[in-house]
């Protein structure tokens, strides 16, 4: 699926954003390489995409992330910092949550 929704961003010139999934990327290293290799932007979804652990507590949300991140690094040689948030973040968002976020570098697409 992802190779040809690649296929059609190249053929349209058009750029993307896709926010992976870390522990989805063991097996689908060559499409990751190729998704940022044809210009397109990677970004963080989590790394095991199960809630229990990511909406646990925001010290889990964060490794998560950071684990996500080095999973990327790994197959692409980048440290994205983008997050979108599973399920939507906006009600799990506060200020201090953000800024913790903010000091870590991550930002936040929702």
């Amino acid at each position: 699926m992802t190779s040809n929704v690649l296929d059609i961003l190249k053929e349209n010139k058009v750029k993307a954003t896709f926010f992976l999934i870390g522990n989805q990327i063991k097996g689908r290293e060559a499409v990751v390489k190729r998704i940022y290799n044809e210009g397109n932007s990677l970004g963080l979804h989590s790394y095991t995409h199960d809630y229990n652990i990511i909406y646990s507590d925001e010290d889990n949300f964060i490794k998560e992330m950071i684990d996500c991140r080095n999973a990327i690094n790994k197959v692409a040689g980048i440290t994205p910092n983008i997050i979108r948030f599973p399920g939507g973040g906006h009600k799990r968002l506060s200020n201090n949550f953000l800024k913790k976020l903010h000091d870590k570098n991550f930002k936040v697409y929702d």
